[in-house]
């Protein structure tokens, strides 16, 4: 396992983007994710019609993808926020106030 984690990590070095890491996937990977699902929430709400064939890899069928993308970017909006700097000094629970 250990060795597929370097070959992943030498890869996204080599690509300029940050290691695999607990930290690094929480709060710099997951509000990418936020932020392509948010792009994918704007495209589905303005052109229904592309995604009416939409066949989900891994959310069931009985999810909409309009609610699996809105989950997607109010967690990556709310991780970005809570990780930012001018919140470092503030209690967990003031931070959950900003997401």
């Amino acid at each position: 396992m250990a060795t597929v984690l370097c070959k992943v990590n030498s890869a996204l070095a080599k690509a300029g983007m940050r290691p695999v890491t607990t930290n690094n996937l929480l709060f710099y990977y997951t509000p990418m994710k936020g932020c392509v699902a948010y792009s994918a929430l704007s495209i589905q709400v303005f052109t229904p019609e592309l995604f009416q064939n939409f066949k989900f890899l891994l959310v069931p069928e009985y999810i909409s993808l309009t609610n699996a993308c809105l989950l997607n970017t109010m967690t990556g909006v709310g991780l970005y926020l809570y990780s930012r700097p001018h919140l470092a000094q503030a209690a967990p629970r003031d931070k959950l106030i900003y997401w």
